[in-house]
C-alpha cells in the first residue's frame, strides 16, 4: 500500500483509499469514490483492479470487485452515480449518462440520463442546482422549466428526482414507472434498503 506525506499529515494514495473503501464500506460508497477519482483523473479503472487484485489479504477482494470494474468517469457528481445505482438496482435499464439532445427550441441539451431505447430523459436534481451560480434561484429554476419544455417537446417521456426519492427507493421507482422506464430486471431491494440507509 502506498503511503503519502503531505504537510501535516501522512495518508495512502487515493487508489488505495478508494480500494480500501471497496473492501469494506457499501458497494455505493465505494462507487462514489472510484467514480469521483477517475473523473477527476487521477487513476484508471485498471489500476484499481490491480490494486485490489495485487493487496497480500484476501479479505473484502471479493467485495470490491463490483465496484472497481463497474466505475466509470462519467457521472458529474455523487448524486448521480447514486442515482445510476439505484436505477440499475430498481430493475430498470441502464441510462447513458450525460448525453446531448436537440431540444425543440433547436439548442442541444446535455441531460443527466438518457434511455434511447425508449426515449426517455432523466435529471437527478439537487438543491445546488439552483442555487449554485450568481443569479437568484428564481431566474434558474424560470430557465430550467423553458429547458424542459424545449426537451419535453422532442422526447417520448422525461423524469425528474431529488434526493428524497434516493432515500425512498420506492418513489424513485413510481417516478421511472410513471415516466416510462423499461424495466429489465427484478429489484434487489436490499441493496436500495442498504443504500438508503446510509444516505
Amino acid at each position: 500500500m502506498e503511503v503519502v506525506t503531505t504537510p501535516g499529515a501522512t495518508v495512502t494514495a487515493p487508489a488505495d483509499t478508494v480500494v480500501n473503501l471497496a473492501r469494506c464500506r457499501h458497494p455505493a460508497v465505494a462507487r462514489v469514490a472510484a467514480d469521483a477519482l477517475l473523473r477527476i483523473g487521477d487513476c484508471s479503472p485498471d489500476l484499481l483492479m490491480h490494486t485490489n487484485e495485487a493487496r497480500h489479504s484476501k479479505r473484502g477482494r471479493a467485495a470490491a470487485r463490483w465496484p472497481l470494474s463497474t466505475a466509470t468517469p462519467v457521472p458529474e457528481s455523487a448524486f448521480e452515480t447514486l442515482s445510476l445505482l439505484a436505477i440499475e438496482w430498481l430493475g430498470f435499464e441502464v441510462p447513458e449518462l450525460q448525453v446531448s439532445i436537440r431540444g425543440a427550441d433547436g439548442t442541444d441539451y446535455r441531460v443527466d440520463c438518457f434511455w434511447r431505447s425508449s426515449g426517455i430523459v432523466g435529471e437527478a436534481d439537487g438543491r445546488s442546482k439552483y442555487v449554485m451560480n450568481e443569479q437568484p434561484p428564481e431566474h434558474a429554476v424560470w430557465e430550467e422549466k423553458l429547458r424542459e419544455d424545449a426537451l419535453r417537446r422532442n422526447v417520448a417521456g422525461f423524469a425528474r428526482w431529488t434526493w428524497h426519492a434516493l432515500r425512498y427507493p420506492a418513489k424513485l421507482q413510481e417516478i421511472l414507472r410513471a415516466a416510462g422506464v423499461p424495466e429489465v430486471r427484478a429489484p434487489q431491494w436490499e441493496l436500495l434498503r442498504t443504500l438508503a440507509a446510509i444516505l
